[in-house]
């Protein structure tokens, strides 16, 4: 799976729940990633639950960064059993550090996808 882009950008979302200096330091990487935050302008609003962030995924294709493995595995399976499909998603390991993700980020395109996750090397 390729990361989708638009006008040549990569399209990313970072979940609510990463460090919100991330954008920046992905910006400074790499700016033509169109990057957005949960809680940003034209992205979901803070504290929106993850069957909604899941359907904005699945119109806007974006490829979601998150932590979160509680509660968004189950989340998708029945997203995924009721048809939909997201750009892809990102999983960062636990103490992952900033400088880290942010490098991982601004090169997301170099990563295979399997089945929508995509996985780092």
């Amino acid at each position: 799976m390729a990361v989708l882009r638009r006008k040549g950008r990569r399209l990313v979302l970072i979940d609510e729940n990463l460090s919100p200096p991330l954008k920046l330091a992905v910006l400074r990487l790499n700016p033509n990633i169109d990057i957005l935050r949960i809680g940003d302008d034209d992205a979901p609003p803070l504290g929106t639950l993850d069957p909604n962030v899941l359907r904005y995924l699945n119109l806007s294709q974006r490829v979601l960064i998150t932590d979160n493995r509680s509660s968004l595995p189950g989340h998708l399976e029945v997203d995924w059993a009721e048809g939909g499909h997201i750009g892809g998603l990102f999983w960062v390991r636990p103490k992952t550090t900033l400088g880290e993700l942010a490098k991982i980020k601004g090169n997301l395109s170099h990563f295979p996808a399997t089945n929508g996750i995509i996985l780092p090397n």
